[in-house]
């Protein structure tokens, strides 16, 4: 404009013009930044939130039903209608499976994308709470506390060439 205007601007206020339109242009910048910075952040308060009202576990340390220092002495793993869903609103992934594992007895669990296998291992391990029976060694793993429980299990991951996931179990 001031080009077209050039005989009735005075220079100085088209430079001061021209300076104005570029720190205003600089401050829209920067509130939009700000602005992008802030919803960032307010993810992390958001995140926080629902992590505290998240379902906490079940006690480390049972009083009532510690097993002796020595269990498990011989590896048996019984398992009876087990149940396992990884949310009191999420449908089950494991139905009544029942199984039996021998002591010293030395297993793989092997199958597809979706058959269970990661399922079963978090319900030996208790990483959400299955319904059903597993005992080990004869102990309940529902009686005794999670510390105990996971500091005495072991696992083994294992992915073959064929990329079938497989587990072994250690006690």
């Amino acid at each position: 404009m001031a080009l077209w205007v050039r005989a009735g601007v005075n220079p100085v206020l088209v430079g001061l013009s021209l300076l104005y339109t570029k720190r205003l242009t600089d401050m829209f910048q920067f509130c939009v930044r700000q602005t992008a910075e802030v919803e960032n952040q307010m993810v992390s308060v958001e995140r926080v939130q629902q992590y505290t009202q998240i379902e906490s576990e079940a006690e480390l340390e049972e009083l009532t039903g510690k097993p002796a220092d020595a269990w498990p002495q011989h590896g048996e793993i019984i398992g009876e209608t087990v149940v396992f869903r990884y949310h009191s609103s999420l449908p089950p992934v494991l139905k009544g499976i029942k199984f039996r594992i021998k002591p010293k007895e030395k297993i793989e669990i092997v199958g597809r994308t979706g058959a269970g296998k990661s399922s079963l291992i978090s319900a030996l391990f208790r990483l959400a709470e299955p319904s059903g029976k597993i005992n080990i060694d004869g102990v309940s793993i529902k009686e005794i506390g999670l510390h105990d429980l996971r500091e005495k299990l072991s696992i083994i991951p294992q992915v073959s060439c064929y990329r079938v996931k497989s587990f072994y179990l250690v006690l």
